[in-house]
């Protein structure tokens, strides 16, 4: 099967769609079909495209450069034993959009069209345009200097994505997995599935250390590569700031297996254990040293370097590592016991689990306690238990009900129990609790015509560990942060409905409703740090109670209609709506006890329609055993709805604060939804 997809945008004034911000996707896919007992399947995809989003003075932010595989294979050993073997991954690279921009900038007609969205906004944030990023600037074509990364798809010395721009954010990573799976049958009902399993990741992020030139005459910073160029070639003691790579780094064993037994009269039971150890490493390295010889690791340019080097050791060049170097390691163990049992009449359903955790760190930066060694902490093992249950009653053949509940103690995940940058342990590292159930009820009409499904929700999540970005940490440009919160209780609770009416072959309508009510029940506390470790960690409290859980609406509601007009032939129209959304708010901000009760800003409501047709033309191809040729299209955001779809309350960075009011539109940052965008392609399969 080959498959080939384009996509335009639109992101011109006059709505035409801009190939700029094209993509090309082919799909490649075989089957051997059985050989004996031998079967495979193999697929690659290759995907580049140029992105939605292009910087202020021009030069893709968002492109992309990406391959993705996939190969599967099965071998009958026997009539009760089976073996597959999987691998599945993709290498890619791509710009980046990370940081949100004040609405005024933006699109100023829908910022006027807000209430309150005061006019010296404007002023301070001119207009730039729907599709613009501040994370890709020009840089000169003359300026010839290397970028390296040390792992990823591209490893080694590279040549930057454009000789005439340079992204300050890139992504780059490949993380295949490969896996093993033994399906055997030991008959009278008795099955093993064990799967063992491999997953290595390679790759990481970009951005900037040291001091760089920005420019701000669009009130939002983007970088000046070529000032920044000149003033490290003419700086004495090398590079004053440069472009790093943040490496991440992962490989994972385990291993599944389960055994299963089915009994008469229809009672399943199943027990299983997992394994899983996983080791990471994380360190910032020298990417583009932006005109000068060297970087100097020291805290005079936000870098903070190794106990273990030497002064001539500070000085480090393109590859080298910088600011930090850490190896974390997670083990897992677990266990579990399942049974259901099903009649005519309903179903019941029960588990208990139980997994234990431990994770160390090596800081290969800082000494450890014996001469010359290295900074060690090890957690040791932490447990937890999940007990859940449910039952199904059937009233007749076209009504059920049915409830589910669930007690689950999770292990915290690992900066709940190590902080890396002070090298210390929590004191109490507390497990994140869930208390949930679940009630509803099923319909199917005896023609199968109709469905409809509905559930009310109620879950309390208590001590979950949550984190957040901080950009120009304590007003340092250049200088990012982490905020994590300790002890975070959130309470979920809601109704979901969804339901389907096929009067005909002809016509479908799909339907779903979401209405829910997520709040922080009580305050929390937690620390913050600088990504250049310059300082320790700060503890403080937060004042969170009572607050909307933010940054995903709390109504939700989608509806389709679908028409089959002929054999092969598809259409469907697609509305999505979504409201009750509130904007995520800046951590820091609320550690001031005066922010206590305050809502974060809501956004507007918006809706979108997306339109869905293809066309099959059955077995029209000069091939063997004949080919079938199929057409799609899909139009995303079909009327080019302009809609805020994701908010950052009160920022420090972009918002608009002389009105005095920090809680409104013109004190946010925003991110825009996709422009009306089309995707056309076709799809041979022989």
């Amino acid at each position: 099967m080959y498959k080939q997809e384009f996509g335009l945008g639109s992101l011109g004034e006059d709505g035409g769609w801009g190939l700029g911000n094209n993509m090309l996707k082919e799909t490649l896919v075989v089957n051997t079909g059985p050989i004996g007992a031998f079967a495979a399947t193999g697929s690659v995809v290759r995907k580049t495209g140029g992105g939605m989003y292009t910087g202020f003075a021009g030069g893709d932010a968002t492109w992309t450069d990406a391959w993705a595989y996939y190969l599967a294979t099965s071998f009958q050993l026997s009539p009760n034993n089976r073996l597959e073997a999987y691998a599945v991954g993709a290498p890619h690279r791509h710009g980046q959009n990370v940081y949100k921009l004040n609405l005024a900038s933006l699109d100023p007609d829908l910022a006027r069209s807000l209430d309150g969205f005061d006019a010296g906004a404007f002023d301070d944030y001119p207009a730039v345009g729907r599709g613009r990023s501040p994370n890709v600037a020009p840089v000169s074509s003359s300026y010839a200097g290397a970028q390296y990364n040390s792992t990823g798809p591209d490893a080694g010395r590279r040549s930057r994505h454009n000789s005439g721009y340079l992204n300050e954010r890139e992504n780059y990573f490949h993380k295949p997995q490969v896996n093993l799976n033994w399906y055997s049958y030991f008959g009278e009902g008795l099955s093993l599935t064990t799967v063992a399993y491999f997953s290595g990741g390679n790759g990481g992020g970009t951005g900037t250390i040291g001091s760089v030139s920005w420019n701000h005459d669009y009130g939002q910073r983007f970088p000046d590569w070529d000032a920044t160029i000149a003033r490290n070639q003419a700086n004495a003691t090398g590079s004053r700031g440069v472009l790093r790579n943040s490496v991440n780094n992962q490989r994972t064993w385990g291993a599944i297996s389960k055994l299963r037994k089915s009994f008469e009269g229809g009672m399943n039971a199943e027990i299983g254990v997992d394994w899983r150890t996983a080791t990471i490493a994380h360190y910032w390295e020298v990417r583009d040293l932006l005109g000068g010889a060297y970087f100097e690791c020291a805290q005079s340019n936000r870098c903070t370097p190794s106990e273990f080097w030497t002064e001539t050791e500070r000085s480090r060049r393109l590859g080298e590592k910088i600011h930090y170097h850490n190896e974390n390691t997670v083990d897992w163990l677990g266990a579990y016991a399942q049974a259901e049992k099903t009649a005519a009449a309903g179903s019941l359903y029960g588990m208990v689990g139980w997994a234990q955790s431990s994770y160390t760190l090596v800081d290969f930066f800082k000494h450890g306690a014996a001469a010359g060694s290295h900074l060690r902490l090890a957690s040791g093992n932490i447990g937890g238990y999940q007990i859940k249950g449910g039952a199904v009653r059937n009233l007749n053949d076209e009504w059920s009900v049915f409830g589910n509940a669930g007690i689950v103690s999770k292990v915290p995940i690992f900066d709940g129990v190590i902080d890396d940058n002070n090298g210390t342990l929590h004191e109490d590292p507390q497990n994140e609790d869930f208390r949930s159930f679940e009630v509803g009820t099923e319909f199917r009409s005896s023609s199968r015509a109709v469905s409809l499904d509905i559930n009310l929700y109620h879950t309390i999540w208590r001590n979950r560990t949550e984190r957040g970005f901080v950009r120009d940490f304590g007003g340092i440009e250049g200088v990012d942060g982490l905020v994590t919160l300790l002890g975070v209780d959130a309470r979920h609770m809601g109704i979901e409905a969804q339901g389907a009416y096929q009067p005909s072959d002809l016509l479908r309508v799909d339907w779903a409703v979401s209405v829910g009510n997520w709040k922080y029940l009580e305050d929390a506390t937690g620390f913050y740090r600088p990504d250049d470790r310059s300082t320790e960690s700060v503890y403080l409290d937060f004042y969170i109670e009572g607050l909307k859980v933010a940054d995903a609406p709390q109504r939700q509601m989608a509806i389709s209609a679908s028409l089959f007009p002929a054999n092969g032939a598809y259409v469907s129209l697609v509305g999505k709506f979504f409201g009750d959304h509130y904007a995520e708010f800046d951590h820091l901000n609320r550690s001031d006890p005066g922010e206590r009760g305050i809502q974060s800003w809501q956004p507007p409501g918006y809706s979108v329609f997306d339109l869905h047709a293809s066309y099959s033309f059955g077995d029209v191809l000069p091939v063997a055993d004949g080919g079938d040729l199929r057409l799609f299209a899909n139009v995303y955001n079909l009327l080019d709805a302009v809609y805020i779809q994701d908010a950052t309350d009160a920022s420090q960075y972009n918002g608009y604060h002389d009105d005095g009011d920090r809680h409104d539109a013109d004190s946010a940052e925003v991110f825009l939804g996709y422009p009306r965008n089309l995707n056309v392609g076709f799809q041979v399969i022989f």
